[in-house]
């Protein structure tokens, strides 16, 4: 099992009996959950590094800088890591090598990992303003924002051509989207117009 710590450490531990298999010493503490491909272990931290590890050995392969720290998990699908710093950074990063393959600055503070949908065209990430954006895979471009009342603090979660946020502090506490514009399915609890 592989398990990220505030006390600035990534551990790997045996699944059964807790045995620390490796440990890996970053400079900030880690608060997401990793994104695995192959071999290779990806973690974002709180010194505005995003990590590559070896997960057999815990050995870094390649670390990417950011402009802020990154509080939610990154995602994978193939050979791009897509991954958001809490300033509302998406970046889309060769899987292999580490390098930028765009940027894109969403302007609002996200706590939140992104969400992909199934067939990899669409990156879903929802802000603590409440905002879920809709990012082209290919380049990065926003097709589509939806504003609500409250805060998205969690991933998104899309199950074919639907994608839900849950939302803090506000009337609507879940929503389903259309993947493909934005357009609500279904809200709960239903907000009643006066």
């Amino acid at each position: 099992v592989y398990i990220g710590s505030m006390d600035r450490h990534f551990y790997a531990l045996n699944l059964a009996d807790g045995e620390v298999l490796w440990d890996f010493a970053g400079t900030g503490a880690f608060a997401g959950t990793p994104a695995l491909r192959g071999d290779t272990l990806y973690i974002g931290a709180f010194d505005d590094l995003l990590y590559a590890l070896d997960a057999n050995t815990g050995v870094e392969r390649w670390r990417f800088a950011s402009e802020n720290w990154f509080w939610g998990s990154p995602v994978v699908a193939g050979d791009v890591l897509y991954a958001v710093d809490v300033n509302g950074n998406v970046y889309a990063i060769d899987a292999e090598s580490g390098a930028q393959i765009w940027h894109q600055a969403l302007g609002e503070q996200v706590r939140a990992g992104p969400a992909l949908s199934e067939d990899g065209r669409r990156l879903f990430v929802g802000s603590e303003g409440g905002k879920l954006d809709a990012l082209d895979t290919a380049d990065g471009f926003v097709v589509w924002s939806r504003e609500s009342e409250g805060q998205v603090l969690s991933k998104p979660v899309v199950s074919g051509s639907t994608v839900y946020e849950a939302v803090v502090f506000g009337q609507e506490r879940i929503r389903a989207l259309h993947v493909d514009n934005g357009r609500d399915i279904w809200t709960y609890p239903v907000v009643e117009e006066e």
